[in-house]
């Protein structure tokens, strides 16, 4: 997704409703990752880029929650700012495990809510 699209439909929605519409597609994700990483055999390198993975991935979803109780549309931007910063980790460590000959690519399916 188009983080500049997020941003824009952000500022049309209403608050409320794009809060729940993309805390629900990271969430989604976020266990997604989850379930696909249970399924990669184990070695050194591979169990950093997973631990990696999961911590950027859950934060992502975290932080999109926590934008639900800010206080302010300044909070809430800076709140939006640390979800790009972890979704763009994300897309790295995604980049990276795909790259690696012994791993195969995953899907993970989101529902369009």
């Amino acid at each position: 997704m188009n983080i500049l699209w997020m941003f824009k439909i952000r500022f049309f929605m209403k608050q409320d409703v794009f809060n729940v519409l993309f805390r629900n597609r990271t969430k989604a994700l976020a266990l997604g990752i989850i379930g696909e990483m249970d399924g990669i055999k184990y070695s050194d390198a591979l169990g950093v880029i997973r631990k990696q993975l999961i911590c950027s991935v859950t934060s992502t979803a975290a932080n999109l929650r926590a934008v639900r109780r800010t206080r302010s549309e300044r909070e809430s931007f800076a709140k939006l700012c640390i979800v790009v910063e972890e979704a763009d980790e994300n897309l790295f460590w995604m980049w990276d495990l795909s790259s690696r000959k012994r791993w195969i690519p995953f899907t993970v399916k989101l529902r369009r809510t």
